[in-house]
């Protein structure tokens, strides 16, 4: 209601500075956060207080069906980083080598077996996305190198526009 009809903005944060999607994708709320993104038009790769995306707050809370809608769906950012300098995937290796070790997030490490199955889920899925893209980019990358090769020939006197094209 608030955001529909009384125009309420919907990425104003909290007292602890949270959005409102940030706080849906902490909470695991699924239904939520695809409320805010689709129809509130929530922005989805705003960091949230502690500098993380909502696309790595999902990861961090395993959940892998709200990591591929937001991949998928909503279009987040899967390089984005964080204030330590690591995107999704490297955050979620990290907090799983610190729960493993004990680290700072102790009570994980109590049924790190469990964690660690749906961490490595989440993180393969992010890997996989960033392999997709990266194979995209080098593919589009290579058919300029390509083209450019082409003027480079022709600049040189090497060969003909006509050799090149029939």
């Amino acid at each position: 209601f608030l955001v529909e009809e009384g125009k309420a903005e919907i990425n104003t944060r909290n007292n602890v500075q949270d959005t409102a999607l940030a706080c849906a994708v902490h909470s695991k709320a699924i239904r939520c956060v695809r409320y805010l993104v689709e129809n509130a038009k929530a922005h989805v790769n705003a960091p949230d207080s502690t500098g993380y995306s909502t696309l790595t707050r999902a990861a961090h809370v395993l959940d892998l069906d709200m990591v591929q809608y937001l991949v998928e769906d909503a279009r987040a950012d899967i390089w984005f980083r964080d204030k330590k300098g690591q995107n999704a995937r490297e955050s979620v290796a990290n907090l799983l080598e610190e729960s493993k070790n004990g680290g700072l997030y102790k009570p994980m490490k109590l049924a790190y077996k469990h964690v660690s199955g749906r961490g490595k889920e989440v993180m393969s899925y992010l890997r996989g996305c960033e392999l997709k893209i990266s194979r995209r980019v080098v593919n589009r990358e290579l058919k300029a190198l390509w083209m450019l090769h082409d003027q480079i020939l022709i600049a040189m006197g090497v060969v003909g526009i006509k050799s090149l094209t029939g």
